[in-house]
């Protein structure tokens, strides 16, 4: 959680309906969760706990749907090249894996293109059509996924060469459509398909689905490329509510039974004990994926990993996967703290570095724009988005690209939606698109402080409230309350993601023995011996040392818990996360 972080708490009164009706099955802790996020009946209670993935797969057809059916169709049946145009992060990756996976199945000649990311940058471009007609001079059908939908200046030049252009996106589509052969995006404004939340490779996988019942196949291939989609919604932090929620738990499901063998070997190689969406894909799969073109490499590897049968290929790649990501860590750090520095300067604690954390983030600009040197284009994202956690307000972090542009990652917050804000700026942009908490954009160098004026004129409307994020805790716990059952009972309510976060609570305890961890003492444990309980924070050791200067007994944490094993034995612990 970040410096300005403010925790509160309301009790949970559940209707007599809850304790005492149909839903009393459900232990007490878990539906006071549910009622408390605004789960309120039996339904939607049910739907969230145990999905309903039947009726998730009954709903395939999006606005353009009926356009792009006999395109595809004919382009399998004539053995015409089909490229895929994909993104090069996880989504982008996982989206052009299963089209060539289910496209294949059912003998269309398909590839798959991906642009040089700090070539070409996001998305379909003018460049990308050249290279694909370089390299494919057969090929007569573009089908962008993840991408394409803001594409109108590329749509246009590939029609111009001939071809058949299908896009298909999830990102914010701006006032007009490209003028593609067909545009499928749940996110257009026209669009009366229920649910506007899926992925890029939600979206081709609900087109898929519709392709193989439209010319008449058994959807078994399609299907069997659900964990792919699981790993996509995860990593792309889509909500993981609805339609997305029942594919994720499939997803887990098939990714634990080690069907594919990408799977199998990368729960092996990253020594995973099982797949989970919060951990295992979030923190593990996806970054390991997205290394590659934040790194420099070939994203299609990751493309080709999750649709071969080749273990030696397989293991191969994950093995160089996990190493470039390594690489991209210590990128990551150094730009980073870069871009720290850079903070002090711009609030004048350069010298001493002696300003409070509540001095600090009142110092701060109701922004937080930045360029420098040294920053990449692979790595900006991310540290914006650790800014973005660690201070709560937009940020925007610029690397240049070469040729007088400076290209920028952004990272928002509710109260600052960036595709709307960008939208009333765009004269001064050579190029945006994104959601509405993340975002990238180009400009030119000499535009630059043009560019943060007129940022900063509308991050300066916002509320000072806006800056303080608020967290509702979902329940608080005294330490004899905390139990193995109670952590085992709570994974009813996984996967966890978007919109879905693992619950958060508070804990009032009494610690009999504090114990420091690691080097320099760098952890601390506090345990409660009555009950059994360990609390752990990591990092936490320097401040508890402060603690015990003051002569101060710590009893109140926010954090969440989970099980320890050891020895066989099985525990309660309290991860500590204020």
């Amino acid at each position: 959680m970040g410096l300005s972080t403010k925790y509160t708490f309301t009790k949970t009164e559940l209707p007599d309906s809850f304790t005492n009706g149909s839903l009393k099955q459900i232990p007490l802790p878990i539906l006071k969760i549910l009622y408390k996020r605004g789960y309120t009946t039996e339904e939607n209670i049910t739907d969230m706990l145990y999905g309903n993935l039947e009726k998730s797969l009954s709903l395939t057809t999006m606005q353009d749907t009926e356009k792009a059916l006999p395109i595809l169709k004919a382009a399998v049946k004539k053995k015409q090249k089909i490229v895929i145009y994909q993104d090069y992060d996880v989504d982008g990756c996982s989206a052009g894996a299963l089209c060539l996976e289910t496209l294949r199945a059912i003998g269309a000649d398909v590839v798959s293109y991906v642009n040089a990311r700090e070539k070409d940058g996001y998305g379909i471009c003018k460049n990308g059509i050249d290279q694909i007609q370089t390299l494919y001079p057969d090929a007569a059908l573009i089908m962008t996924v993840d991408n394409g939908i803001v594409a109108h200046e590329a749509v246009a030049y590939a029609k111009t060469k001939g071809y058949t252009v299908i896009v298909t996106d999830h990102h914010l589509p701006g006032e007009t459509l490209p003028e593609a052969d067909a545009v499928i995006d749940p996110k257009r404004k026209d669009e009366f398909y229920p649910f506007h939340e899926l992925c890029g490779t939600g979206v081709v996988f609900k087109l898929m689905l519709a392709l193989y019942d439209y010319m008449g196949k058994d959807a078994a291939p399609v299907m069997s490329t659900v964990d792919i989609v699981g790993l996509a919604t995860v990593a792309d932090v889509v909500p993981l509510i609805g339609e997305n929620r029942d594919l994720v738990r499939e997803a887990l499901r098939m990714m634990n039974d080690g069907t594919r063998p990408a799977f199998r070997i990368m729960k092996e190689l990253t020594q995973a004990k099982e797949i989970n969406s919060q951990y295992t894909i979030g923190f593990q799969f996806a970054p390991m994926i997205n290394a590659l073109s934040r790194m420099g490499e070939d994203s299609y590897l990751a493309t080709e990993t999750l649709i071969s049968t080749d273990e030696d290929i397989i293991r191969k790649n994950v093995a160089l996967m996990i190493e470039v990501n390594k690489a991209r860590k210590e990128a990551t750090n150094t730009q980073l703290e870069i871009a720290e520095e850079l903070l002090r300067q711009e609030i004048g604690d350069t010298d001493t570095k002696t300003m409070t954390k509540k001095e600090r983030i009142k110092a701060l600009p109701s922004a937080i724009i930045l360029k420098h040197e040294l920053f990449t284009e692979g790595v900006v994202g991310i540290v914006a988005g650790r800014l973005k956690n660690e201070y709560h307000r937009p940020v925007v972090i610029f690397a240049p690209s070469g040729d007088g542009v400076l290209k920028a990652s952004c990272r928002s917050i509710d109260e600052f939606p960036l595709k709307e804000r960008l939208d009333s700026i765009a004269e001064l942009l050579l190029g945006y698109g994104g959601h509405t908490k993340a975002a990238g954009l180009s400009v030119a160098e000499d535009k630059f402080e043009d560019f943060k004026k007129a940022f900063l004129a509308m991050s300066d409307e916002m509320e000072p409230e806006a800056f303080i994020e608020k967290i509702e805790l979902d329940d608080v716990f005294a330490s004899n309350e905390i139990s193995v059952r109670l952590i085992q009972d709570l994974r009813m309510l996984e996967p966890y993601g978007e919109a879905w976060a693992a619950p958060l609570f508070g804990l009032v305890f009494h610690a009999d023995a504090v114990r420091f961890m690691g080097e320099d003492d760098k952890h601390v444990k506090y345990w409660d011996r009555e009950n059994n309980l360990s609390v752990i924070e990591w990092n936490g050791g320097e401040a508890e040392k402060r603690r015990q200067a003051r002569n101060e007994t710590r009893s109140k944490v926010v954090g969440t818990m989970s099980l320890n094993e050891f020895n066989g034995e099985v525990s309660a612990q309290f991860m500590v996360q204020n």
